[in-house]
């Protein structure tokens, strides 16, 4: 039982780790602000992450309307 939940804890350890990899290469790294799987990652990030994964974007893209995760209450432009 016990090596079962090392297994476990290193699996989902691995599977955050590649998770969060993505999404911090998403928003330092990207092309495209509206990349889907990028925008899906950002959204469902704490906080804390998703506010600083969205100034990054917005840096790097200031004239683009704010992707899924980042935008303000009319649907559009960027959230403060």
């Amino acid at each position: 039982m016990l090596r079962f939940l090392g297994l476990a804890a290193g699996v989902a350890f691995g599977v955050g780790l590649f998770l969060g990899g993505k999404w911090y290469v998403y928003v330092t790294s990207t092309a495209n602000p509206h990349d889907a799987e990028g925008t899906s990652l950002n959204a469902s990030m704490p906080e804390r992450w998703n506010r600083w994964g969205c100034a990054q974007l917005r840096m790097r893209f200031p004239q683009a309307n704010a992707p899924e995760g980042c935008k303000a209450a009319d649907g559009v432009n960027w959230r403060e």
